[in-house]
C-alpha cells in the first residue's frame, strides 16, 4: 500500500506534467512485451513529484547520468537491473526488464540477472554485472573493480558507480514508500512475460 499519495498531474504547471512520464514507454519495445506498460506515467515520478522542484532536479540528473556514464544502453541496462535485484527493488527490477528488452537484451540475459546467475555472463557483460551488484551491496573488491578497469576505463567506473547509487536511491523510494508497480509484477524469474 502505497504510503503517500501520487501527485496528480492536474496539480502541476501544463509544462511539468510531462515529468511524470517514463523516459522509454514503448520505444523500441517489441510489441510482445507492450502489456508491460499500460500507462507510461509511473509511480516513482508520481511520488517524487510531491515537490516539483525536486522532480525536475531528479529527472534532468537521471538524464545527465544516463548519458554521461560511459556505458551504451544495453550495458546500461545489464548494470540497473542486476543493482535492483541485488538490492531486491521490485520496482526498479519491473520498469527495467522493459527498458532492457528494449535495449537489446534477451529474456535470458534478464532471467539470469533475475537468478543471480552472474556466471552466465562473459567478459564485459560479467564486468558489469559483477560491478553493479558489488557496488550496490557495498561489498566491491579489488579483484572486481580490477576487471572492470580491465574492460572499461576509470571514468567509467566512476560513472558506473554513479548510475548504481541513481536506482540504488530509487529502490529506497520504492521501499520507503511501498510503490508497487503500474503493471502486474514480472517477476524475477520473469513470470510475468
Amino acid at each position: 500500500m502505497v504510503r503517500i499519495d501520487f501527485a496528480d498531474p492536474e496539480d502541476l504547471p501544463e509544462e511539468r506534467r510531462e515529468s511524470l512520464e517514463s523516459l522509454s514507454p514503448k520505444q523500441g519495445l517489441p510489441e510482445k512485451y507492450h502489456h508491460l506498460i499500460e500507462s507510461p506515467v509511473r509511480n516513482i515520478y508520481r511520488t517524487i513529484g510531491r515537490s516539483p522542484p525536486l522532480l525536475v532536479a531528479f529527472r534532468e540528473f537521471g538524464r545527465t547520468v544516463w548519458e554521461e556514464c560511459g556505458l551504451e544502453p544495453r550495458q546500461r541496462e545489464l548494470v540497473i537491473l542486476a543493482t535492483g535485484r541485488a538490492l531486491d527493488a521490485a520496482y526498479e527490477w519491473h520498469q527495467h526488464v522493459r527498458v532492457g528488452l528494449s535495449e537489446g537484451l534477451t529474456p535470458e540475459e534478464i532471467a539470469a540477472i533475475g537468478a543471480d546467475r552472474r556466471e552466465a555472463f562473459e567478459g564485459r557483460d560479467r564486468a558489469l554485472v559483477e560491478f553493479a551488484a558489488g557496488f550496490a551491496t557495498g561489498s566491491l573488491d579489488v579483484p572486481t573493480l580490477e576487471m572492470f578497469v580491465d574492460y572499461f576505463d576509470e571514468r567509467t567506473a566512476v560513472g558506473t558507480g554513479v548510475l548504481v547509487g541513481l536506482y540504488s536511491v530509487i529502490g529506497l523510494v520504492e521501499s520507503g514508500f511501498d510503490l508497487g508497480t503500474e503493471e502486474p509484477f514480472v517477476g524475477w524469474g520473469l513470470d510475468g512475460l
